[in-house]
């Protein structure tokens, strides 16, 4: 597996993942693990998880198993 802090979070992105997503605070996003994609509002970032809330359920997601992030409207796009 490779580990969050070598991997790229999208193209042409800047920063750390959790710079980047402590940066996403309060935007929805679609974030890609290998079991599959999650989509809601980033509510905070640590140096290890990443909570984030869609329809009222929340969601934390290990840094480690993330291999994409994308805006949500770059992600529907798709």
């Amino acid at each position: 597996m490779i580990s969050m802090a070598t991997t790229a979070t999208a193209l042409g992105s800047v920063g750390s993942p959790v710079e980047r997503l402590r940066s996403l605070t309060d935007t929805d996003v679609t974030i890609t693990t290998d079991d599959g994609e999650v989509t809601g509002t980033v509510l905070s970032c640590t140096r290890v998880s990443v909570w984030l809330v869609c329809d009222d359920v929340d969601t934390v997601l290990l840094l480690d198993d993330i291999v994409e992030i994308l805006p949500a409207r770059q992600a529907s796009a798709a």
